[in-house]
């Protein structure tokens, strides 16, 4: 697999589990907390700790390539790639829904990439769907997550990122 490849794909999970939400301070969600934590597990290379994001029955479909199913392979996908680019990610969720046992959000998303061996940089934006559920211990889990192009979401981002 090429690293345009690669990149898309990880870019494709990374930016819809991740993300600094462009929302009013009044508008939290009960999903920031798991957003939050995803990011400083990711960027502090921490596989174990971004695993225990996820539930154990995780499906994750990315761009055009063959779905994940399974903690398994979630796992697997990330041992090669976390810990390999300098990433930066901004969110803007259109939808939020939640009840006592399941959530789900829409959001748009920008996210830029820089392999860190080679200085090659990468860009994707789209739109993802995350469906998370509650553990027994109240934790939010992703349960599945869906990502794709969208002609409707372009560059720059709201906030200027290019």
């Amino acid at each position: 697999m090429n690293i345009k490849t690669q990149f898309c794909i990880f870019a494709c999970m990374a930016c819809c589990v991740s993300w600094s939400p462009i929302q009013a301070a009044d508008q939290q969600t009960p999903l920031d907390e798991a957003a939050a934590q995803w990011i400083e597990y990711f960027e502090a290379a921490d596989l174990d700790g971004l695993m225990t994001l996820y539930d154990e029955d995780v499906t994750v479909a990315l761009h055009g390539q063959p779905r994940l199913v399974g903690i398994d392979a979630v796992r697997n996908y990330f041992a090669n790639r976390i810990g390999k680019w300098e990433s930066r990610f901004e969110v803007e969720f259109e939808r939020v829904e939640t009840d006592d046992d399941f959530a789900w959000l829409m959001s748009k998303y920008w996210f830029i990439a820089t392999v860190k061996e080679s200085g090659q940089q990468f860009r994707d934006a789209g739109r993802s769907l995350l469906v998370y559920k509650r553990s027994k211990d109240g934790r939010w889990l992703i349960l599945a997550d869906i990502d794709q192009q969208s002609p409707d979401v372009t560059w720059p981002s709201p906030k200027g990122m290019e």
